[in-house]
């Protein structure tokens, strides 16, 4: 039986996660980039679509905290933009700042609500699908992140 490499994303995640928060991640998972063959922002209008996945994958890595802030980590990015945190249960998406982060944010606000989680969570995200190219990267952090925050709270998430 052969396995399949280890996928460069996960393990950037999961080395800068261990590095940054002092432990391993305890739940991680990948999403992929994808492009539209054709139904480009036809979706949410109930058009005709047909998406498929690329190589190209964001993976996240999560672990717990015992206070309720969240600290987002993208070692990936440069310098200045690669961390922000903010208070999970305080809150308000009008200060968030408008970039990346918010495209992590969101699944954890969400999720945590759902799961009705109190205390915080590190997440660590790594890509290598292209920003900014038209492949929904910021899809593929959504849902990778969303994937790992069920996986370490034990949601029951349909995969639909």
């Amino acid at each position: 039986m052969s396995h399949a490499p280890p996928n460069p994303a996960l393990a950037r995640a999961n080395a800068a996660h261990t590095a940054a928060f002092g432990a391993p991640p305890a739940s991680a998972a990948l999403a992929p980039g994808r492009v539209n063959l054709i139904g480009e922002h036809t979706d949410y209008n109930e058009g005709l679509v047909l998406p498929f996945a690329i190589q190209h994958c964001c993976a996240a890595a999560v672990s717990p905290r015992t206070d309720s802030q969240v600290h987002i980590l993208a070692p990936d990015l440069p310098a200045e933009q690669q961390a922000f945190a903010f208070d999970l249960h305080s809150h308000d998406r009008t200060s968030m700042r408008g970039d990346w982060a918010s495209y992590i944010a969101g699944p954890a606000v969400l999720l945590a609500a759902i799961g009705n989680q109190k205390t915080g969570v590190n997440i660590t995200i790594a890509s290598d699908v292209p920003l900014g190219a038209g492949l929904s990267s910021s899809a593929a952090a959504e849902v990778s992140v969303a994937m790992a925050l069920a996986g370490l709270w034990r949601l029951d998430l349909a995969p639909l």
